[in-house]
């Protein structure tokens, strides 16, 4: 982390640090559990969250499709 950073200075944690999403898969009755793990801002993170939950959706439908 840089010194010269002040609360306010408009610099973001999530500027200063990167890491990629942890995704955890485990086996549970009648399917699998999924944990994904992400480093986002407070303001992108319902947005964020959106995503994901539309991509395991689509990811589980029957058929492939999206689901709007």
């Amino acid at each position: 982390m840089k010194s010269d950073c002040l609360p306010g200075d408009g610099v973001f944690l999530t500027d200063l640090i990167s890491a990629p999403p942890a995704i955890n898969l485990k086996p549970v009755s009648g399917g699998v559990e999924i944990a994904v793990l992400y480093i986002t801002r407070a303001t992108e993170r319902y947005e964020m969250r959106s995503r994901l939950y539309q991509a395991a959706m689509n990811l589980i439908s029957k058929n492939g499709r999206k689901i709007p």
